[in-house]
């Protein structure tokens, strides 16, 4: 397996899709991201959301992803990477998010990575995501139940 640090762009999806999703209560995707919520990366309150939670998890994602491929190659092919946080879009397509989230997660598989909170938080939020996407597709709920 080989490993690399994934892009700013990425990232900065993924936290936008975080901070979209964590305004509101009602939204679709609130519930899912309770993983983060409980490591304190997101607040539980929509009104505390501010940029600070944003770029508290980016960097947190950074150096898990940086830490990975560290533990792959060794110390020298991390030492370049820096995170430019910020340009964060609107309305990321959740099916890319789903995406994006499944790179980063197989990028940071490598040693005693996957055993962090959050890494499995992270893990925990991605299979929640897909879930509501399922259970929310009209051939979900044309399926029979038993």
């Amino acid at each position: 397996m080989s490993a690399f640090v994934v892009s700013d762009k990425t990232i900065n999806r993924i936290i936008s899709f975080f901070l979209d999703n964590s305004c509101d209560r009602k939204n679709e995707y609130w519930y899912d991201l309770e993983p983060l919520r409980e490591l304190k990366y997101l607040p539980n309150i929509p009104t505390e959301w501010d940029e600070k939670n944003g770029e508290k998890l980016a960097k947190a994602m950074f150096a898990l992803n940086c830490k990975a491929v560290k533990d792959r190659y060794g110390d020298n092919d991390t030492v370049d990477y820096k995170l430019q946080y910020g340009n964060l879009a609107n309305n990321v397509d959740v099916f890319q998010i789903i995406k994006h989230l499944n790179c980063f997660l197989y990028q940071c598989s490598e040693g005693k990575i996957i055993n962090t909170k959050l890494y499995k938080a992270i893990e925990k939020v991605v299979g929640n995501i897909a879930l509501t996407v399922i259970t929310s597709n009209c051939k979900y709920e044309a399926a029979e139940w038993d």
